[in-house]
């Protein structure tokens, strides 16, 4: 089993043609890709081509972040193709239940999880096309949004905003108008899908209106950075309707539906249509579908009215019936120049490449159906991803385009409030209102038609009307001002009633305005009013006394409302000017009289216990309380004021000390313990009693503890006793001066006999000296030690032992030559050497004797063996040999084997022979050499030329079916220096084919070099420079590189340079080479020198920057470069010159510069450049 991935270069250069023609499907998957297929994940989604073969196989996907949560999409690559897909996880990822087949949801446990898809549902075929699409669901960079941004020119960007609802969006944005019967709106799918957009004039044609979209709307601004940019919701939501437009699973379906009722025929709205599938994946499974459904009398089932125009039968809008090759005419290119791939289409410098993200959108397009006024229809507005959820798709609906009848509205206006239905005669400012609604064409003029009726009569209660009214081109309203006649005569309401010829409701009501009699006002009157001075104050209202409303009003204070409050603490007037809708002027006049408050205050104190009565309450604490007695017969009320006052009790309190069994008398009582006594006064003279306590405390007796030691043989005398045993003495000594007795307990405590035992060691020949006698021999002294300070005697015993005498004989051996160091003495010769040694921490000297023994062995013989001559045919000419085997007699250890010429094994050999030796020693003194040849056959090169220890080689030149030829140059190094770089001379203005800028060239060695594609220094070349240790010692490489047909140089210029800076220079010429022309690829081709993309050498962070950027320029450590700053139009703004160091380096950016795209370049002093760009955005 085979599975053949598709080379994602090849891919993206041949989608474009694949896509249209399934035809070349042998072309986009060659028959010798590699046989085992391991998928990389690249970021948070991708889509794979893959060519399965034998309709089942295996693959592996790896590069996954444990933990995170995937879903992978198996569907057909071309569109209408019937496979069926199976796709099962196998391994020890998570799955997740899915109800389709070719589905499959998992959270990774490691890096690598193993996909098994199987095809069915097709013919007997060798492989099946297919798409595996994954997308990492829970990875940080799936939810990270670009900022909106302007553009440098200066243009709007599209700005999207959420949060309406279904109802806000269809009645105030797609038919702006509440007159038109709408009901019953209902959406599916998520809020972000679904919001209002601005801006839109200079990109989809429409300046404002509602986006519907697969994914978050806030990928729709621009500017358009990315060829593939998404949100997809990432769900599956099968859709019957959808279902009939295109094949394929329908997901992230978002959709609007409503009920509505037009009121004339037929009904249309404008649309844009807009898409990141374009233009890659067109005529693939991948159709975004969008669809305008409508449903009700008179029209069978359900109608989709969203269709490309002129195409029979009508063809749905999807990627696949309308881009960049079908139905051209309708579609608009958004690709910029920067973009991956453009299918053969030239770049778009509209303003919509910087202001919205899709890579292509249709026209504005306009839907219509056929309808029957005021019946009621269904719409349903629905747009879906297809296959997967990747690259969204969104529809713009045009503000206001929705239209279903009704050109305009009337409306009467009473003194400008339209929402006054009654004048009076003779004085309210009358007008008809007429207004455009729904979408029409403000360029063009309206005519309104209704029919006038009523009550009233026209001529004699108001001025005729005309029937028919016109709004001019360019106003959305038109005011048509309205007479009523004053006649003087009571004749009660009269109407004026207007009924639309044409509404833009079938419900709509006739407007009605009621003409009303006039009466003038009475004149002006005055009113007196009395008050209290309670801060109660008093409302005076207006009263106009006849005249017509509404009526205005003016205070004396400035007030203009009908009613003011006052509330003066003195008598005061005010007036009030009433102006009725006519003017009639009438003027109300107050006087409010302020009548005073009569006051009382009294004071009362009274003594704890005692309580006072107020009114129903009864108070017993300090207070001050407010009481009112109301006025009798409209008098003022009295305000009281008591302030009460409790007052404290008289106390007296004294403390009375007494020993322990003495008494104390109070008032006739005798008291002998403790506690507290208290007895009260009574008060004389309307005085407050007054509180005597007395605190008795019993005085303890004085107490003394003491403990007298002594030693055995002494006494202690106490009072008339001796006491010579330990005891415990009491003795009550009595008080002096009044003092209480203190009882004496004495603690008799005799001290044990001190006694201790020491054990002494000492060497042999050494003494011991106890109490000024010296002992020699082992025994047992005896001593009594004096106490000293008062202290008891001390009875020792000493332990005397006699340690024994250590040594030890050690045998040292030693080959001749060699010298033996015994404790700091160093002998050549044998023999017996006594020494003594010190011991350390107060331990006894060691006696040691040492045995020189010298070995002396007979003359020794060493051998060495070499492995057999080697012939290396591989490439690489990588040399495995076994290492030589070496032997000696020599009775000393140890034999070493160094190589004395060639290289090690593993090397890679240069072409030719190379002797490779090694030489083997013993411990004697003795050695043996063995050598051996490793050949390795030489390619006859084209030319050759060294040049001191660098040799070069011009090995071949092949050509391929397009006359692109490779060259192939062998250097070998013989130097012992390291080589840095290899570079070869370009013919001027060419540019390598491959090796590609900023790839790695892996050369046949395995060694990795740099390439800069093309080089500026020292001459125009491409180099390639070592990323590990360079070759050196006779090591070398071969160098490949592919030149465009005709770019054939006569010579080729090399240069290398060798560790620390060292230049060899020679040319090579090419006219001794014969042109070989390349095989055509099989499957048992060699693996071809590979090349990996590397990163661009300059980065920058942040990206947008608010002002600082920080440029990474370590690529050139301590040359001077320029960095210019360039507009998206190429004008060069800011410049500076530094010198490159290996940390990031800051670089202020104007503060005239507006926020917008901008192109940094990195100049260096040989003429090398690279640049990025980056987003300027200050907030």
């Amino acid at each position: 089993m085979q599975f053949k991935p598709i080379v994602p270069i090849l891919f993206w250069l041949v989608s474009c043609v694949f896509l249209q023609k399934t035809l070349f499907a042998q072309k986009l998957f060659p028959e010798n890709l590699s046989p085992a297929l391991t998928l990389q994940m690249t970021g948070a989604k991708m889509r794979a081509p893959l060519d399965l073969p034998g309709q089942t196989g295996v693959i592996s996907l790896c590069n996954l972040t444990p933990g995170n949560t995937y879903s992978a999409i198996a569907n057909g690559m071309a569109y209408g193709q019937t496979t069926v897909f199976d796709l099962q996880l196998k391994g020890v990822a998570a799955a997740q239940a899915s109800k389709y087949p070719n589905i499959v949801r998992f959270t990774a446990n490691t890096e690598c999880v193993e996909l098994h898809v199987k095809a069915s549902g097709v013919q007997d075929v060798s492989s099946v096309l297919m798409y595996l699409s994954v997308r990492c669901e829970t990875c940080p960079e799936v939810n990270a949004w670009k900022q909106n941004l302007m553009a440098a020119t200066g243009a709007a960007v599209l700005e999207v905003e959420g949060g309406q609802s279904a109802e806000e969006l269809v009645t105030e944005v797609l038919i702006d108008g509440e007159c038109f019967d709408v009901e019953n709106v209902t959406v599916a799918g998520q809020p972000a899908q679904f919001g209002t957009f601005s801006n839109g004039a200079t990109n989809v044609g429409f300046s404002d209106g509602i986006i519907i979209a697969t994914g978050n709307i806030n990928v729709a601004p621009g500017p358009n950075f990315d060829d593939g940019d998404d949100n997809g919701i990432g769900v599956s939501t099968p859709d019957s309707d959808l279902s009939t437009l295109t094949n394929g699973n329908i997901r992230d379906r978002a959709s609007i539906e409503f009920d509505f009722t037009p009121t004339e025929t037929p009904v249309s709205f404008q649309f844009v249509f807009a898409s990141e599938e374009y233009c890659e994946y067109v005529f693939q499974q991948f159709n975004d579908v969008f669809g305008f459904f409508i449903s009700g009398p008179g029209i069978v089932g359900t109608k989709n009215i969203a269709v490309v125009p002129g195409t029979m039968p009508p063809a749905p809008i999807t990627i696949n019936t309308l881009n960049h090759e079908t139905n051209e005419a309708y579609y608009v290119n958004n690709q910029p120049a920067w973009s991956f791939d453009l299918c053969g289409q030239a770049p778009s410098n509209d303003p919509a490449v910087f202001e919205i993200q899709y890579d292509g959108f249709t026209l504005p397009l306009v839907a219509v159906a056929d309808v029957i006024p005021c019946q009621t229809y269904h719409i349903k507005l629905k747009i879906a991803d297809v296959a997967d959820s990747f690259f969204d798709s969104a529809v713009f609906l045009k503000s206001g385009s929705f239209n279903a009848g009704g050109d305009a509205t009337v409306d009467f206006v009473v003194n400008g409030d339209p929402d006054v239905a009654e004048a009076s005669e003779g004085c309210d400012q009358v007008a008809l209102r007429l207004d455009r609604v729904g979408s029409s064409n403000l360029s063009q003029p309206v005519t309104v038609s209704f029919s006038v009726g009523g009550s009233a009569t026209p001529g004699v209660d108001y001025l005729p009307l005309d029937s028919t009214y016109t709004i001019p081109a360019g106003q959305s309203e038109l005011i048509v001002p309205v007479t009523i006649l004053s006649d003087l005569l009571a004749e009660g309401p009269e109407t004026i009633t207007l009924l639309l010829d044409n509404s833009c409701s079938c419900d709509v009501t006739a407007k009605t305005l009621t003409i009303l009699d006039y009466t003038p006002s009475t004149g002006d009157t005055t009113f007196n009013l009395t008050i209290c001075n309670s801060g109660d104050g008093i409302t005076l209202t207006a009263d106009p006394l006849g005249g017509t409303a509404p009526f205005a009003y003016l205070w004396s204070n400035n007030d203009t409302t009908a009613s003011i409050f006052a509330n003066p603490i003195v008598t005061t007037s005010y007036a009030v000017t009433i102006v009725d809708v006519c003017s009639d002027t009438t003027v109300n006049y107050f006087l409010v009289e302020v009548l005073p408050l009569a006051e009382i205050i009294e004071n009362i104190s009274f003594c704890a216990g005692e309580s006072v009565v107020i009114g129903d309450s009864v108070y017993t604490q300090s207070a001050t309380v407010v009481d009112t007695l109301a006025g009798l017969n409209g008098a003022c009320d009295t305000i009281f004021t008591y302030n009460l006052t409790l007052l404290p009790y008289n106390t007296a309190s004294d403390t009375i000390a007494f020993c322990f069994g003495d008494s104390v008398e109070i008032n006739g009582i005798f008291y002998s313990e403790a506690g507290v006594v208290t007895d009260t006064i009574p008060g004389a003279g309307g005085g407050c009693d007054t509180i005597l306590t007395w605190v008795l405390e019993v005085l303890p007796l004085n107490a003394t503890t003491d403990t007298i030691t002594f030693c055995p043989g002494s006494s202690v005398a106490l009072g008339d006793s001796v006491y010579t045993q330990p005891t415990t003495v009491t003795l009550v000594l009595p008080g002096s001066n009044g003092a209480c007795d203190t009882l004496a307990t004495y603690v008799l405590e005799l001290k044990p006999q001190a006694e201790f035992t020491d054990s002494i060691a000492f060497c042999p020949g050494s003494l011991v000296v106890i109490n000024g006698e010296t002992y020699s021999q082992p025994g047992i002294v005896q001593d009594t030690l004096p106490g000293a300070n008062g202290a008891c005697d001390t009875l020792a015993t000493y332990v005397l032992t006699l340690l024994p005498q250590v040594g030890f004989t050690d045998t040292i051996t030693f080959c001749p030559g060699d010298t033996v160091s015994v404790n700091g003495n160093f002998f050549t010769e044998a023999g017996i050497y006594p020494d003594t040694l010190p011991g350390a921490n107060g331990a006894c000297d060691t006696l040691a004797t040492y045995v020189l023994v010298s070995l002396t062995p007979a003359p020794s013989e060493v051998k060495i063996v070499c492995p057999d001559n080697l012939t290396v045919t591989a490439e690489p000419a990588v040399a495995i040999y076994d290492a030589p085997e070496a032997t000696t007699d020599c009775s000393c250890p140890g034999i070493s084997v160094a190589l004395t010429a060639g290289l090690p094994s593993g090397s890679v050999f240069p072409p030719g022979v190379t002797e490779v030796c090694y030489v083997a020693k013993d411990s004697c003194g003795n050695s043996a050499l063995c050598c051996f040849e490793v050949t390795v056959p030489e390619e006859e090169p084209c030319d050759e030329a060294t040049i001191g220890c660098m040799k070069y080689e011009l090995v071949g030149i092949s050509e391929d079916d397009a006359g692109n030829n490779t060259y192939r140059i062998r250097v070998t190094n013989n130097c012992t220096n390291k080589l840095m770089f290899a570079a070869f001379s370009l013919p001027s203005g060419v540019v390598a084919l491959a090796p590609a800028n900023n790839s790695i060239y892996v050369a046949p060695s395995g060694r990795e070099y740099s390439v800069r594609n093309p080089n500026y220094s020292p001459f125009y070349s491409i180099r390639f420079k070592s990323d590990q240790a360079g070759i050196a010692g006779g090591e070398s490489d071969l160098f490949e590189f592919t030149l465009p047909a005709l770019a054939n140089p006569a010579n080729i210029q090399v240069i290398v340079r060798v560790e620390p800076k060292i230049f060899y220079q020679t040319y090579l010429h090419t006219s001794g080479c014969t042109i070989e022309q390349e095989p055509k690829p099989i499957s048992q081709n060699p693996t071809p020198t590979t090349f990996k993309k590397t990163t661009n050498p300059v980065s920058i962070f942040p990206n947008p920057s608010a002002g600082t950027l920080f440029a990474d320029l370590s690529e050139w450590q301590g040359e001077q470069v320029n960095a210019g700053i360039f507009d998206s139009r190429g004008q060069l703004v800011q410049q500076v010159s530094l010198i490159a160091d290996v940390v990031p380096q800051e670089l202020q950016l104007s503060q005239d510069l507006p926020n917008g795209l901008y192109f940094l370049e990195i100049s260096s002093e040989n003429g090398e450049k690279q640049a990025i760009r980056f987003v300027l955005q200050r907030f």
